[in-house]
Parts: C-alpha cells; structure tokens; sequence
C-alpha cells in the first residue's frame, strides 16, 4: 500500500526457498536506493521494530528499508518451517533468494554493483556495505 503519490509502504508475503517469508518495505520516495535489513536471528523479528528504528535512524528518508522477518521468525514463522540440515546454507540461499525477489519487485536495475553481490553471498556472512557507486574491480 501506497502512501501519498512518491512515498511507499508494503508488507508483502513472499516466496523464498519454498518457505513463505514477510517483508516490509518503507521510504518517502520509490526512487531511492534498496537496504535490505537482515536480522541477527533466527529468533529477532524486526518488521515490528520498524517505527522505532525509523524514529532513531530515520533510514527512509534515504532508502527504501526492507524489514524482513527471516524464515521462522516473527511474521514469517510458522509450525512447520524447516531449516534444513544446514542451516547457515540455508541462509545464505535465502538471502540470495530475497535479494533476487527485491531486484524484480522494486524494479532494481541490475548493476555491476548488484551482480558482483549476488555472486559473492556465501557461507561466509558478514556485514556489507554497498555505495551506489561501487563498482567491483
């Protein structure tokens, strides 16, 4: 659901890894850039912490937040969710899963900056952070 002509505001239920996850996607225009938020879970839902985080850090004013409640947690939990025998894989497969749902969803063009992350989600977590501008060498 919109807000206004340019600002955006969608809790969406989406299809990730065959399980059904929930994001919420907010910011004052549909023009800016995606931050996609991930959790420090399983087990830390954060759609609903999203009026806090932007009241303290007020991110919407320069992207589009994506609120994600990971595979079991808060929204997207349910009594059969499965996580697999590996579950660290699992979710790196629905990272990439979700960024490349976003990619479409939000009409990202891709870019040599979204290509080169996409090819690196790997085992091997850690935090990114991606100015518009990067471009990988």
């Amino acid at each position: 659901m919109a807000i206004g002509s340019t600002s955006l505001r969608l809790l969406e239920r989406v299809s990730v890894g065959n399980d059904v996850q929930w994001i919420l996607v907010r910011g004052e225009r549909r023009d800016l850039p995606v931050l996609l938020l991930v959790q420090a879970g399983p087990g830390f839902p954060i759609i609903h912490e999203a009026d806090a985080l932007q009241k303290s850090l007020r991110w919407e004013e320069a992207f589009r937040v994506v609120f994600w409640d990971l595979r079991g947690c808060g929204k997207s939990w349910h009594s059969d969710v499965s996580f697999g025998e590996a579950p660290l894989q699992r979710l790196v497969l629905d990272i990439r899963g979700m960024i490349e749902f976003l990619l479409k969803r939000l009409e990202v063009s891709s870019s040599p900056s979204s290509d080169f992350l996409l090819e690196r989600v790997s085992p091997l977590l850690r935090p990114i952070i991606l100015p518009r501008e990067f471009t990988p060498s």
